[in-house]
């Protein structure tokens, strides 16, 4: 029964939703602001990420995430890169996607930076926290203008 349900919604979705004709490849370049908190008591935290890929026939992209933000508890640096994929239905102008991405993150203190930023920027200076996981995120891209080949 509930194989037969998912494939009925298949099929609805492959009707109703509007082709878009396919390109080869589009590179992109999504900025994020985010706040929000770890298990840690008071520890707000402001970040802004930056994700850039390779769309392949509008559906499966390869991206690169850069994530930098500021955490309370220990007044600490939070640096973010991460590899990852994301999967994306394209409907316009809003685009769902799902996205799993290997994140290596640094905390650092800013107490523990002392005269060496670009040794904590590049991730070899004393005190850094390193971290390694896996981030899932389930979203969608609203496009609001196009203009030429840029989609904002």
């Amino acid at each position: 029964m509930k194989l037969r349900l998912l494939a009925a919604a298949a099929a609805l979705t492959a009707v109703t939703v509007p082709s878009q004709p396919a390109s080869a490849t589009d590179f992109y370049a999504e900025g994020t602001l985010s706040g929000g908190a770890s298990n840690w008591p008071d520890d707000p935290n402001v970040q802004g990420a930056l994700h850039l890929g390779f769309e392949f026939l509008d559906i499966i992209s390869p991206e690169v995430l850069l994530r930098l933000g500021y955490g309370a508890v220990d007044e600490r640096i939070l640096a973010l890169i991460g590899v990852g994929v994301k999967v994306a239905i394209p409907i316009e102008p809003f685009t769902p996607y799902l996205r799993a991405t290997a994140i290596h993150a640094h905390e650092t203190p800013i107490d523990a930076m002392g005269d060496d930023h670009f040794g904590h920027v590049m991730g070899v200076g004393d005190g850094i926290r390193h971290r390694f996981g896996v981030e899932g995120a389930i979203g969608a891209t609203i496009t609001f203008a196009k203009i030429d080949r840029t989609s904002l």
